[in-house]
């Protein structure tokens, strides 16, 4: 994993996905697809609603330079909501997105710290996110590949490969940050910290033991 300090450490997205994937049922792998489809439709519901919340919080950042706290709480939840999906859609979890922590107990949780934003990144916000945005959906495109390969290595086996893994945990941490930054959450470029947080693991594991 590469070092992040050349990064703000109080203005990154930070992500932390379990470890590794537990081992599933066959059934649980042959009934992902359609499990996944009530969630999608509230992601769909969601997001629509998560849109308006974005235009507002741009307008706000433009005139004040940061989003509204309850815009960010709200906009946050949506980014959270939509990654644990995603980790249960990719197999990287066996439990619905609408519980919090996966089956090995670690959180599944995107979190950013307000920070200051600039008005003039927020202005031209749209576009500077577009690389990202065609990054994630050619990105998207061959995952839709990579999911069919898990599901028929999960038949075969209860399980799908690390490799596979790690690369879906790739795609899911890289969509987060191009939500959190489209979105007004964070001033990087979803680029940073790509291949995950340096001792995100550790310090939830901390807080685990001392809550």
């Amino acid at each position: 994993m590469p070092e992040l300090t050349e990064l703000p450490a109080d203005s990154l997205v930070r992500l932390v996905l379990p470890p590794q994937p537990p081992r599933q049922s066959r059934l649980s792998f042959l009934l992902r697809a359609p499990l996944a489809v009530p969630f999608a439709i509230a992601l769909l519901i969601f997001a629509a609603v998560t849109q308006i919340a974005v235009l507002f919080a741009w307008f706000a950042a433009l005139a004040t330079g940061k989003v509204p706290q309850a815009l960010r709480k709200f906009i946050l939840s949506f980014v959270n909501f939509d990654t644990r999906f995603e980790a249960f859609l990719f197999f990287l979890v066996r439990r619905p997105p609408l519980r919090r922590t996966s089956t090995t107990n670690v959180p599944i949780t995107v979190s950013a710290n307000e920070v200051p934003l600039s008005r003039i990144a927020v202005l031209f916000r749209p576009v500077l996110v577009l690389p990202a945005m065609i990054v994630l959906s050619v990105f998207g495109t061959g995952m839709v590949v990579i999911w069919a390969v898990m599901l028929i290595w999960g038949l075969l086996t209860k399980s799908i490969p690390t490799p596979l893994s790690e690369l879906t945990a790739l795609f899911v941490r890289f969509r987060a940050r191009t939500l959190a930054y489209q979105m007004l959450l964070s001033p990087n470029q979803p680029f940073a910290g790509l291949y995950g947080d340096t001792g995100a693991e550790e310090e939830n594991a901390s807080n685990e033991g001392s809550s």
